[in-house]
């Protein structure tokens, strides 16, 4: 057929536009949707492949010590060495933090108050708490159990045996002794006890205690390292001693 004679069907028809020639298309006369020419079909995957494989964004993390977090668009991964000395700079950073910082003392709440007990007086005290002590009341709670004489103690060592049991957060504390009058610290000495000529204890500068549930060797340790005055360890009969006096430390039994 003619060229001008498809261009007059094609009027009589009432169309104005010429046949599809669109190579997507299988057939010029089909009204079914477009499909990829071959060739398309088999680069397409190539193409997808392509461009995802130019662009492997990675989600970085700002904690990752691995990971360059400068950019999370560019992010490269670190070497083995960067990343240990990162690690290593995080660590040191924490610790000078720990060491720098206020250290908070603990506070007793009011419905747990620290009480200490007298073994040989049989007597109960509260050391912290709802209020607290008078000089008067430590002074007769510490007396001496042989002879009832009493003096003043130091507040130091009562404040000591207050931080001993915060820190290992004891709730009450057995004294063992006290206040020990010249004269009965001369008669204990004859029966052949552990005691010395010129005792703190005679001063009233001395207390020996223990605090329930915690091994005397932690609490022995926890005063030789604290505490600036004597320091006793009797690990048999299982208490601790302390005063003001110089700066030492002995075993007993």
């Amino acid at each position: 057929m003619s060229p001008t004679g498809t261009t007059g069907e094609a009027r009589r028809c009432g169309s104005t536009e010429p046949p599809s020639t669109s190579p997507f298309l299988s057939s010029p006369t089909t009204a079914r949707s477009p499909r990829p020419a071959p060739w398309i079909r088999r680069l397409l995957p190539a193409i997808l492949g392509s461009l995802l494989s130019t662009a492997p964004h990675r989600l970085v993390f700002a904690d990752d010590p691995n990971v360059r977090a400068d950019s999370t668009r560019d992010a490269q991964p670190l070497s083995k060495k960067e990343a240990q000395l990162r690690v290593k700079a995080r660590a040191a950073a924490e610790e000078t933090q720990a060491l720098t910082a206020p250290k908070r003392r603990r506070v007793r709440r009011a419905t747990s108050p620290l009480w200490a007990y007298s073994l040989h007086n049989r007597e109960v005290l509260i050391l912290e708490g709802a209020a607290a002590p008078s000089p008067a009341a430590i002074s007769d709670f510490l007396r001496c159990r042989a002879t009832t004489q009493h003096t003043t103690i130091p507040p130091e060592l009562l404040a000591r045996i207050v931080e001993v049991a915060e820190h290992f957060d004891a709730h009450k504390v057995m004294i063992v002794s006290g206040y020990r009058s010249p004269k009965f610290n001369l008669s204990l000495r004859k029966k052949g006890r552990q005691v010395a000529v010129k005792s703190q204890h005679t001063l009233g500068h001395a207390i020996d205690f223990y605090l329930p549930g915690v091994p005397v060797q932690k609490l022995y340790r926890w005063l030789r390292e604290h505490h600036d005055g004597g320091v006793g360890y009797y690990p048999i009969s299982e208490f601790v001693h302390i005063d003001t006096g110089r700066r030492r430390t002995w075993r007993g039994t």
